[in-house]
């Protein structure tokens, strides 16, 4: 009788850590302090957690970096288009529409006071109000006559979304009058 409930006892414990049976005569509430307890304690549970978030927390920030710096270049590609933008219908416009007087213009001074003069297509309603834009047709240099050379200049500025911060993208060209 003594040999079947010493089996049933150790098919019970189970093996130790390092694979070895618990001793004989061991009973269920020794087995914790021996070491062959099941499941994790809640310090091993903090742990792992703590683990765990310390290495997910770089990808979070990454992520944020990344959105922001998203919106930011969408920022830059949007300005340097319209910058560009205007530099085509300037330059697609008779050379002597836009005299070269060095004084800005805004949207309105290039859609409105040179009309019949812009290329059939643009609508300055399209461009993004968050966006300010001003061009100058200024001559080229003083080595350079007027009449064949020219400056275009487009100042684009925007707040930033994020830091509220003032931003601006340049875009220069010079343009001859077609030939």
């Amino acid at each position: 009788m003594s040999t079947s409930s010493n089996a049933s006892l150790r098919l019970s414990c189970g093996p130790h850590r390092n694979g070895s049976r618990a001793p004989k005569g061991a009973r269920p509430s020794s087995l914790f302090r021996s070491g062959l307890r099941r499941g994790l304690t809640l310090a091993e549970i903090l742990i792992t957690l703590a683990v765990v978030t310390g290495l997910f927390a770089p990808i979070f920030v990454m992520m944020q970096t990344g959105t922001i710096r998203v919106y930011r270049s969408a920022d830059d590609t949007a300005a340097t288009i319209y910058a560009t933008d205007m530099i085509e219908i300037i330059r697609g416009a008779p050379f002597h529409a836009f005299l070269p007087d060095n004084k800005p213009m805004d949207l309105h001074d290039i859609f409105v006071k040179h009309e019949g003069r812009i290329p059939r297509g643009y609508d300055p309603t399209r461009y993004d109000k968050r966006f300010s834009i001003r061009a100058r047709v200024a001559p080229a240099g003083a080595k350079y006559s007027p009449d064949k050379i020219r400056m275009v200049e487009v100042l684009v500025q925007w707040t930033d979304r994020r830091t509220n911060k003032l931003k601006d993208r340049r875009v220069a060209t010079f343009f001859t009058p077609p030939k």
